[in-house]
C-alpha cells in the first residue's frame, strides 16, 4: 500500500510499493472526475483512476483546488485495489457538516454482502481530505441521522451493527449489536476498546440492521 500526500513539492511516503511508470505497462481501466460534489462547488476537483500495472492494480486519487485561474494539486493518494470490482465513487456527507465526503469501493467480502469502501472526510477549513485509515474494516458504511454518527453493517454467519464516531483519522466504535447463533447481544464500547455487554436475549432474526441500540430500533 502506498499513501502519498502532496502539498506543492512536499511528498510524504508512508508505505512504499512498486508502481510502474512505463506508459506501455500502465493501463487506466477507470477514470472519474468531479468538481461539483466535493468541497464547495467549482472550487475543488477530485480525480479517481483505477490503474493496472504489470504486477498490481491500484486506485489513484488526486484532489485539486482552483487557484489563480488554474487547478493546483493539493493531495495525492494511491492504494492497492482488487481487480474484481470497479471503484464506484460516491459523495455523501458522513459527518453532518454540510460538505460531501468521498468513498470508493476498495474491497469485497462475504460474496458481495459486505461492501468495503475507503472513506475520505473533506475538511472545509484546511481544504483537503482526511483519509479514515480503518474505514475498510467496517462494511456498508452510512451516515446515521438519528445518532449523528456513522454506522456499519457486517455480514458473516450472523451479522453485526456498529455505531461509530470519527476521531482524527479513524472510526471509533462506541456500540455494537450482534445477531449470532440464536442470540442478540448489545455492547457498549469505551474509547480504549473495552466492551461491556449490556443486554443478551434470544432472537430468531439472522440478518437485521439497527439504527439505534438504546432504545433498540431497526432500519
Amino acid at each position: 500500500m502506498l499513501i502519498i500526500n502532496c502539498n506543492k513539492n512536499v511528498v510524504d511516503k508512508t508505505v512504499e510499493i512498486s508502481l510502474q511508470k512505463n506508459a506501455v505497462e500502465d493501463s487506466i481501466t477507470e477514470f472519474y472526475v468531479d468538481s461539483v460534489h466535493i468541497g464547495s462547488k467549482g472550487n475543488f476537483k477530485l480525480e479517481l483512476k483505477r490503474i493496472s500495472c504489470k504486477d498490481s492494480i491500484y486506485a489513484d486519487i488526486h484532489l485539486f483546488k482552483f487557484q489563480n485561474n488554474k487547478w493546483v494539486e493539493k493531495q495525492h493518494f494511491a492504494f492497492e485495489k482488487d481487480g474484481i470490482l470497479g471503484c464506484d465513487p460516491e459523495y455523501k456527507d458522513f459527518n453532518n457538516d454540510g460538505y460531501s465526503d468521498f468513498t470508493y469501493v476498495s474491497g469485497i467480502a462475504a460474496r458481495g454482502a459486505n461492501e468495503i469502501r475507503s472513506l475520505f472526510i473533506f475538511d472545509p477549513k484546511k481544504g483537503n481530505l482526511q483519509f479514515i485509515k480503518n474505514s475498510p474494516e467496517f462494511p456498508n458504511l452510512q451516515y446515521n441521522k438519528e445518532l449523528d454518527c456513522i454506522d456499519a453493517f457486517s455480514v458473516y454467519g450472523g451479522c453485526s451493527s456498529y455505531f461509530l464516531k470519527i476521531s482524527k483519522d479513524s472510526l471509533c466504535p462506541f456500540a455494537r449489536i450482534d445477531l449470532f447463533n440464536g442470540y442478540r447481544e448489545i455492547y457498549t464500547i469505551k474509547a480504549n476498546g473495552k466492551e461491556t455487554l449490556i443486554k443478551r436475549d434470544k432472537s430468531e432474526e439472522t440478518y437485521l440492521r439497527y439504527k439505534n441500540f438504546s432504545p433498540l430500533e431497526e432500519y
